[in-house]
Protein backbone atom coordinates (compact mmCIF):
# COMPACT_ATOMS: atom_id res chain seq x y z
CA UNK A 1 0.00 0.00 0.00
CA UNK A 2 1.23 3.47 -0.85
CA UNK A 3 1.82 5.75 2.13
CA UNK A 4 -0.20 8.46 0.39
CA UNK A 5 -3.29 6.27 0.83
CA UNK A 6 -3.07 6.27 4.64
CA UNK A 7 -2.18 9.97 4.56
CA UNK A 8 -5.36 10.65 2.63
CA UNK A 9 -7.72 8.76 4.93
CA UNK A 10 -6.19 10.24 8.09
CA UNK A 11 -6.47 13.73 6.61
CA UNK A 12 -10.13 13.05 5.80
CA UNK A 13 -10.82 11.90 9.36
CA UNK A 14 -9.16 15.00 10.84
CA UNK A 15 -10.91 17.46 8.52
CA UNK A 16 -13.34 19.74 10.30
CA UNK A 17 -12.91 18.08 13.68
CA UNK A 18 -12.18 20.02 16.87
CA UNK A 19 -12.08 19.41 20.58
CA UNK A 20 -12.94 15.91 21.77
CA UNK A 21 -13.68 14.70 18.22
CA UNK A 22 -10.20 15.69 17.06
CA UNK A 23 -8.63 14.17 20.17
CA UNK A 24 -10.34 10.83 19.54
CA UNK A 25 -8.81 10.68 16.04
CA UNK A 26 -5.34 11.74 17.24
CA UNK A 27 -5.34 9.24 20.11
CA UNK A 28 -6.40 6.46 17.74
CA UNK A 29 -3.69 7.34 15.21
CA UNK A 30 -1.08 7.36 17.98
CA UNK A 31 -2.33 3.97 19.14
CA UNK A 32 -1.88 2.68 15.60
CA UNK A 33 1.72 3.95 15.68
CA UNK A 34 2.46 1.81 18.72
CA UNK A 35 0.61 -1.21 17.39
CA UNK A 36 2.57 -0.98 14.13
CA UNK A 37 5.81 -1.10 16.10
CA UNK A 38 4.67 -4.02 18.23
CA UNK A 39 3.74 -6.05 15.16
CA UNK A 40 6.89 -5.14 13.22
CA UNK A 41 9.15 -5.91 16.20
CA UNK A 42 7.39 -9.20 16.89
CA UNK A 43 6.20 -8.15 20.34
CA UNK A 44 2.72 -9.31 19.28
CA UNK A 45 1.41 -11.46 16.44
CA UNK A 46 -1.50 -10.80 14.11
CA UNK A 47 -3.62 -13.93 13.70
CA UNK A 48 -6.96 -13.93 11.87
CA UNK A 49 -7.72 -10.34 12.79
CA UNK A 50 -6.56 -10.71 16.38
CA UNK A 51 -3.52 -9.27 18.15
CA UNK A 52 -1.97 -12.10 20.14
CA UNK A 53 0.91 -12.38 22.60
CA UNK A 54 1.56 -14.54 25.65
CA UNK A 55 -1.57 -14.36 27.77
CA UNK A 56 -3.08 -11.52 25.69
CA UNK A 57 -5.59 -11.51 22.84
CA UNK A 58 -7.20 -8.40 21.37
CA UNK A 59 -9.82 -8.72 18.61
CA UNK A 60 -8.42 -6.06 16.31
CA UNK A 61 -11.00 -6.66 13.62
CA UNK A 62 -13.95 -6.52 16.00
CA UNK A 63 -12.61 -3.92 18.46
CA UNK A 64 -10.85 -1.58 16.08
CA UNK A 65 -12.44 1.39 17.87
CA UNK A 66 -10.44 0.54 21.01
CA UNK A 67 -6.93 0.91 19.58
CA UNK A 68 -6.62 4.43 21.00
CA UNK A 69 -7.76 3.51 24.50
CA UNK A 70 -5.45 0.47 24.54
CA UNK A 71 -2.33 1.89 22.90
CA UNK A 72 -2.85 5.66 22.77
CA UNK A 73 -1.46 8.48 24.89
CA UNK A 74 -4.72 8.74 26.88
CA UNK A 75 -6.45 5.59 28.12
CA UNK A 76 -9.99 6.68 28.85
CA UNK A 77 -13.25 5.13 27.65
CA UNK A 78 -14.52 8.54 26.56
CA UNK A 79 -11.96 8.34 23.74
CA UNK A 80 -13.20 5.09 22.21
CA UNK A 81 -13.69 6.08 18.58
CA UNK A 82 -16.59 4.49 16.73
CA UNK A 83 -17.10 7.00 13.93
CA UNK A 84 -14.16 6.14 11.68
CA UNK A 85 -14.76 5.55 7.97
CA UNK A 86 -14.59 2.16 6.30
CA UNK A 87 -11.57 3.37 4.29
CA UNK A 88 -9.72 4.39 7.45
CA UNK A 89 -10.12 0.94 9.03
CA UNK A 90 -9.35 -0.84 5.76
CA UNK A 91 -6.06 1.02 5.22
CA UNK A 92 -4.84 0.42 8.76
CA UNK A 93 -5.73 -3.25 8.61
CA UNK A 94 -3.77 -3.52 5.36
CA UNK A 95 -0.76 -1.92 7.05
CA UNK A 96 -0.94 -4.23 10.07
CA UNK A 97 -1.19 -7.33 7.86
CA UNK A 98 1.68 -6.09 5.69
CA UNK A 99 3.89 -5.58 8.76
CA UNK A 100 3.03 -9.02 10.12
CA UNK A 101 4.61 -10.44 6.96
CA UNK A 102 7.52 -8.02 6.47
CA UNK A 103 8.44 -6.92 10.03
CA UNK A 104 9.81 -3.83 8.31
CA UNK A 105 10.61 -1.23 10.98
CA UNK A 106 11.77 1.30 8.39
CA UNK A 107 8.29 1.14 6.87
CA UNK A 108 6.79 1.92 10.28
CA UNK A 109 9.02 4.96 10.65
CA UNK A 110 8.10 6.30 7.21
CA UNK A 111 4.39 5.98 7.97
CA UNK A 112 4.82 7.64 11.36
CA UNK A 113 6.74 10.56 9.86
CA UNK A 114 4.17 11.06 7.11
CA UNK A 115 1.20 11.04 9.48
CA UNK A 116 2.87 13.26 12.07
CA UNK A 117 3.39 15.81 9.31
CA UNK A 118 -0.30 15.54 8.36
CA UNK A 119 -1.40 16.08 11.96
CA UNK A 120 0.93 19.04 12.51
CA UNK A 121 -0.23 20.70 9.31
CA UNK A 122 -3.95 20.17 9.88
CA UNK A 123 -4.60 20.34 13.62
CA UNK A 124 -4.83 23.75 15.28
CA UNK A 125 -2.67 24.67 18.25
CA UNK A 126 -5.66 24.45 20.58
CA UNK A 127 -6.15 20.76 19.67
CA UNK A 128 -2.52 19.67 19.31
CA UNK A 129 -2.65 16.76 21.77
CA UNK A 130 -0.65 14.31 19.67
CA UNK A 131 2.08 16.86 18.99
CA UNK A 132 2.35 17.54 22.72
CA UNK A 133 2.55 13.81 23.48
CA UNK A 134 5.30 13.37 20.89
CA UNK A 135 7.34 16.29 22.18
CA UNK A 136 7.03 15.51 25.88
CA UNK A 137 6.54 11.75 25.84
CA UNK A 138 3.55 12.35 28.10
CA UNK A 139 0.83 14.98 28.30
CA UNK A 140 1.72 18.01 30.38
CA UNK A 141 -0.55 19.26 33.16
CA UNK A 142 -1.89 21.89 30.77
CA UNK A 143 -2.96 19.27 28.22
CA UNK A 144 -4.34 16.99 30.92
CA UNK A 145 -6.55 19.87 32.05
CA UNK A 146 -7.70 20.49 28.47
CA UNK A 147 -8.71 16.86 28.15
CA UNK A 148 -10.64 16.94 31.43
CA UNK A 149 -12.45 20.13 30.38
CA UNK A 150 -13.46 18.55 27.07
CA UNK A 151 -14.91 15.50 28.83
CA UNK A 152 -16.65 17.64 31.43
CA UNK A 153 -18.20 19.92 28.81
CA UNK A 154 -19.45 16.95 26.78
CA UNK A 155 -21.10 15.47 29.87
CA UNK A 156 -22.83 18.76 30.57
CA UNK A 157 -24.26 18.84 27.06
CA UNK A 158 -25.43 15.23 27.24
CA UNK A 159 -27.00 15.49 30.69
CA UNK A 160 -28.84 18.82 30.27
CA UNK A 161 -30.31 18.57 33.78
CA UNK A 162 -33.59 20.12 34.82
CA UNK A 163 -33.28 23.14 37.09
CA UNK A 164 -34.41 21.21 40.17
CA UNK A 165 -31.85 18.47 39.47
CA UNK A 166 -29.00 20.85 38.71
CA UNK A 167 -27.32 20.69 42.11
CA UNK A 168 -27.31 16.90 42.12
CA UNK A 169 -26.01 16.77 38.53
CA UNK A 170 -23.25 19.28 39.32
CA UNK A 171 -22.07 17.02 42.13
CA UNK A 172 -21.91 14.08 39.70
CA UNK A 173 -19.96 16.11 37.18
CA UNK A 174 -17.46 17.29 39.79
CA UNK A 175 -17.08 13.72 41.04
CA UNK A 176 -16.53 12.38 37.54
CA UNK A 177 -14.01 15.10 36.76
CA UNK A 178 -12.20 14.28 40.00
CA UNK A 179 -12.06 10.62 39.04
CA UNK A 180 -10.87 11.45 35.54
CA UNK A 181 -8.17 13.74 36.91
CA UNK A 182 -7.08 11.09 39.41
CA UNK A 183 -6.87 8.48 36.65
CA UNK A 184 -4.82 10.74 34.40
CA UNK A 185 -2.53 11.81 37.23
CA UNK A 186 -2.07 8.19 38.36
CA UNK A 187 -1.12 7.25 34.82
CA UNK A 188 1.42 10.06 34.66
CA UNK A 189 2.81 9.17 38.09
CA UNK A 190 3.06 5.48 37.19
CA UNK A 191 4.90 6.35 34.00
CA UNK A 192 7.36 8.60 35.80
CA UNK A 193 8.03 6.01 38.47
CA UNK A 194 8.45 3.01 36.20
CA UNK A 195 10.13 4.61 33.23
CA UNK A 196 8.84 4.72 29.68
CA UNK A 197 9.81 3.09 26.44
CA UNK A 198 10.67 5.33 23.55
CA UNK A 199 9.86 4.15 20.06
CA UNK A 200 12.55 2.34 18.18
CA UNK A 201 13.32 5.40 16.09
CA UNK A 202 13.93 7.51 19.18
CA UNK A 203 16.19 4.86 20.64
CA UNK A 204 18.35 5.18 17.54
CA UNK A 205 19.24 8.78 18.36
CA UNK A 206 18.09 11.60 20.60
CA UNK A 207 18.30 14.03 17.70
CA UNK A 208 15.01 12.51 16.58
CA UNK A 209 11.74 13.67 18.10
CA UNK A 210 10.65 12.39 21.47
CA UNK A 211 7.93 10.09 20.27
CA UNK A 212 5.73 7.68 22.20
CA UNK A 213 6.08 6.05 25.55
CA UNK A 214 3.78 3.10 25.39
CA UNK A 215 1.07 1.98 27.64
CA UNK A 216 2.58 -1.49 27.75
CA UNK A 217 5.11 -0.28 30.30
CA UNK A 218 2.47 0.85 32.77
CA UNK A 219 0.52 -2.41 32.75
CA UNK A 220 0.29 -4.04 36.18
Amino acid sequence: MEIKEIESVVLTELYGKHGLDSLQVQNHVYGCFILMEDIAEGTVRLEEGKVVSDGYCFDLEGQFSEIGIRYGFIMDMSLEWNHYSVDYKTKWMEIFKELECSHNIERVELIQDALIAIVKANVGEEDAFLTSALEQGVLSREWQDKFIRLVRDKKKVIQLPKEEDKEEEDVKIVTNVGIARAQVEKLIQDKRVRGLRKTRRNRKGEIKRQISKTRRHVRV
